[in-house]
């Protein structure tokens, strides 16, 4: 294993990622993801853009299996190269596009993973989650069960099928495309067309994959709440949710207008859930007038550049490379309390990953870099 490959090891198993131990299933498995990280779009020495590695293919989505693997044939949506232990490549067909759901039910096997590499990421299908690499960023997705059963125990009314239906799509098919969207569930309540504006009625079926990936298309180019029945279908969109000035006295103050409209609507019309999905990522459920869930991708990037050791050992592979690596002083204070910190600053080139120090005391950002580590001291000087 070369120095990369060790490199990319280290740092996958110091912030414990959720495809740890994949290797002793697949002994190449960390060789693999370097060569497609590493892959420059022009040299083209990589084809992989989807790569299903298993112990042996099973699946009840309908495909076809051909027999030999030719480059650039693998698109990460409905071809995948295959690969089952002792045998060679093959590429697998499936009939429709996978969904994030079909995805993540097919790794729900513990010897199966799947590498996708986009446009802008690359991601490891394993146990269920999502690790996503973006930039030198690792961030991965939580499972949704302990969403649900947080529901459950809230009420119990709750069509629990439904529900989770609808969050797979906005986490999964809205929040990882970096979709923002605000979604209205009627659950098991009756549903009133007169709230809405009848000239913005829709008939989408979420039940159906292919009117998912319709909806997902639309919500890419339009605001607006989107309202849903208790059968799953769309029927209104580009919605305005109205409520009381009032109402604002008597819940929990947000910053963005999705989140605002979102819980002032839901304690106006209390039997109701509403989900908001934010451009940058997390999830948030509101009920009866209060967020009782939030769904948010896992970052590592803070952990990663604190861990003195593993600073010490790339900063090692720095110097051997001949690369920069520069560490510093610098007296920052507080300016709520005053108090004095001297950190200590470590860069390293290629290294980018932004950084900030919190005063202990008073839990503000006093100081921010992109850097790979920094660490602060009190002064023992007077504060």
């Amino acid at each position: 294993m070369n120095d990369k490959v060790e490199l990319l090891k280290k740092e996958c198993e110091l912030e414990k990622l959720p495809f740890l131990g994949i290797e002793n299933e697949y002994p190449d498995f960390y060789q693999i993801l370097n060569d497609i990280i590493t892959e420059k779009e022009h040299e083209k020495k990589i084809s992989i853009q989807g790569l299903i590695l298993c112990d042996k293919f099973k699946t009840t989505l309908k495909h076809s299996i051909v027999s030999y693997y030719l480059d650039n044939t693998s698109d990460g949506k409905k071809t995948f190269q295959l690969t089952e232990k002792n045998t060679k490549s093959k590429t697998v067909i499936f009939e429709n596009e996978l969904s994030q759901r079909d995805l993540l039910t097919f790794v729900n096997d513990e010897k199966n993973v799947i590498i996708i590499k986009t446009e802008k990421d690359i991601r490891i299908y394993f146990k269920g989650c999502i690790s996503i690499l973006e930039g030198r960023i690792w961030k991965y997705t939580p499972t949704v069960n302990s969403v649900l059963n947080q529901i459950r125990s809230i009420d119990a009314s709750i069509n629990i099928t439904h529900l989770e239906k609808l969050i797979f799509f906005a986490y999964f098919e809205l929040s990882l495309n970096k979709i923002g969207a605000t979604i209205v569930y009627f659950n098991k309540t009756r549903f009133y067309s007169k709230w809405f504006d009848k000239s913005k009625a829709r008939n989408i079926d979420l039940n159906k994959i292919p009117e998912q990936e319709i909806l997902k298309n639309y919500l890419n180019f339009n605001d607006g709440a989107i309202i849903i029945d208790q059968f799953l279908k769309v029927r209104f969109s580009n919605i305005f949710l109205q409520y009381k000035p009032s109402t604002l006295k008597n819940v929990k103050k947000y910053s963005g207008t999705r989140h605002t409209s979102a819980v002032c609507f839901s304690y106006e019309k209390p039997k109701l859930y509403v989900i908001t999905v934010s451009d940058d990522g997390p999830v948030s459920i509101f009920h009866a007038g209060k967020k009782i869930e939030e769904l948010s991708f896992i970052s590592f990037n803070q952990k990663l550049s604190k861990n003195r050791d593993f600073a010490e050992w790339i900063g090692k592979i720095a110097e051997e490379r001949g690369e920069i690596s520069d560490t510093y002083e610098e007296q920052v204070s507080c300016p709520k309390c005053n108090r004095k910190y001297i950190l200590t600053i470590t860069k390293l080139t290629g290294w980018n990953d932004h950084e900030e120090f919190d005063c202990p005391h008073c839990k503000i950002v006093i100081s921010s870099h992109s850097c790979f580590s920094i660490d602060g001291a009190e002064c023992p000087s007077k504060r």
